[in-house]
């Protein structure tokens, strides 16, 4: 089983981007034992894909002091399960994956066909009320906190240096 350590490494080949603006910095991976496999790594950057959006999301609901009822999500990560049960415990906040994959498009459809006429307003198109798998908070928020803190003293480390 990979280290706690391990599953908070930043994987990060072509630098940190925001918050951090560290174009420098490269990936860390530590805590690796002699039993670690492959699948240990993936899910080490599954859970990064996580803090990441912590690390972004929580200071932009700072700014605004608005509170984070529901988290919509798309594209392709939004079909693994792990990453979004583990999303919803970091963020502390209910996920909605949308049924349609990629939503870019779907909202393009939705452009043309009010261009067109199709549909004659965008509550018509509201209606129409596209959502999936719903993901709910199941971790212990000092849990999470504990997790979120370990990835953020390695993101320290790799910040300023070592």
């Amino acid at each position: 089983m990979i280290t706690a350590s391990a599953s908070k490494s930043p994987p990060t080949f072509n630098g940190l981007g925001a918050p951090y603006w560290k174009s420098d910095v490269r990936g860390l991976i530590c805590g690796l034992l002699g039993t670690t496999k492959a699948e240990h790594i993936v899910r080490a950057g599954l859970e990064a894909i996580a803090y990441q959006m912590r690390d972004i999301i929580m200071p932009m609901l700072e700014d605004a002091q608005i509170r984070l009822e529901e988290l919509r999500v798309d594209g392709g990560p939004a079909n693994n399960k792990f990453l979004m049960q583990f999303t919803s415990d970091i963020l502390g906040t209910r996920l909605v994956r949308n049924d349609v994959e990629e939503l870019s498009a779907l909202g393009a459809a939705y452009a043309g066909g009010l261009a067109v006429g199709f549909w004659k307003s965008r509550e018509e198109i509201a209606k129409l009320g596209r959502t999936g798998e719903v993901y709910e908070r199941r971790m212990d928020p000092e849990q999470a906190e504990r997790l979120y803190e370990g990835w953020r003293g390695y993101v320290r480390m790799l910040v300023n240096g070592g």
